[in-house]
């Protein structure tokens, strides 16, 4: 496993967090310039938080996607050029269970993407990564009065699950001390039917000022026809994505996707795959050589369930 690389001193923390994300392929640069501006005076963070979705609007997720990692790995590096002590990932199980889905199935998917971040942690070599679920900390007294203050500042307007997103980020800054979020923009979509990040972080922004920044990353990718961008934490079609919580075969899927996929919707997938194995070998450790599908493969092998006890995977540096 590679040292991750000191941070150099002279430099203020947001500089640090810029430059690295000009640097980052699974970085939205522009987004991120606009989320750092703002906050130009904010004190360093002592946590960056990444917010975990379990639901949409009226479908619970059916599984965990890799392109968790690629918001897992951007917030590490984010956290590592800010000096922060601990990346943070919420779970919104107490969101989804709000929002009237069934508390059986949503305990069933947050367990399943609490195992994925582990296995993450654990292979990746994130000893800074801590995983909260929302049922842990909404009964809290901090909690409540985090969710009394954004109703107080916004009035009825969010909803329930806008609200108690919004006191999930207070909470976890009063704890750290400070805080960066990292969360996904969908640039270009049509502002009323975005279904990313940036209207939660507006309102944010009305509770706390300019005192959070915030750093995005890209969308999730999908072979579906009509929807090629998607919440990176969300799958309704998994036949579309490569998955992490289940028997997953990355060379079958990709090849069955030429015969049913639109061309850029696979082109688009196959980019996104390519920044996410370019960032595990150049952040993490080096994958075997060979096609982007086999590459997909050993990432996804390392990171299933029980990926200690499958076949061991033979990184490049163990390679003889």
């Amino acid at each position: 496993m590679r040292v991750a690389p000191a941070i150099s001193a002279p430099a203020r923390w947001h500089e640090r967090v810029l430059e690295r994300a000009r640097q980052h392929p699974l970085i939205d640069t522009r987004a991120t310039l606009e989320g750092l501006r703002r906050a130009g005076r904010a004190p360093k963070p002592g946590a960056v938080y990444l917010g975990v979705g379990l639901c949409g609007r009226s479908e619970l997720s059916k599984a965990v996607p890799l392109d968790l990692l690629g918001l897992v790995l951007p917030a590490e590096a984010v956290r590592r050029a800010a000096g922060a002590r601990e990346l943070v990932v919420l779970i919104a199980d107490r969101h989804a269970r709000e929002s009237g889905f069934c508390a059986s199935r949503v305990e069933e998917r947050s367990a399943a993407v609490h195992a994925a971040l582990a296995r993450i942690g654990r292979q990746c070599g994130l000893p800074s990564l801590s995983v909260v679920r929302a049922t842990e900390i909404s009964d809290e007294k901090a909690y409540r009065d985090g969710l009394a203050t954004v109703r107080r500042v916004l009035g009825p307007a969010p909803d329930d699950y806008t609200a108690r997103q919004l006191a999930d980020a207070l909470y976890l800054e009063q704890r750290a001390g400070g805080l960066l979020k990292v969360g996904w923009v969908l640039r270009g979509a049509d502002p009323a039917r975005r279904r990313d990040e940036v209207a939660f972080d507006t309102a944010l922004r009305r509770v706390v000022g300019d005192r959070v920044p915030f750093v995005y990353c890209k969308p999730g990718r999908s072979l579906a026809a009509g929807a090629p961008r998607v919440p990176p934490y969300i799958v309704t079609q998994p036949k579309s994505r490569l998955c992490l919580d289940g028997a997953e075969d990355p060379v079958a899927k990709l090849r069955a996707a030429r015969r049913t996929s639109p061309r850029d919707a696979i082109e688009g997938y196959r980019r996104y795959l390519r920044a996410l194995v370019y960032t595990f070998n150049r952040d993490i450790d080096r994958l075997p050589r060979g096609p982007l599908e086999d590459r997909a493969a050993a990432l996804i092998r390392l990171l299933a369930p029980r990926a200690e006890l499958a076949e061991p995977l033979v990184l490049e540096r163990d390679a003889s």
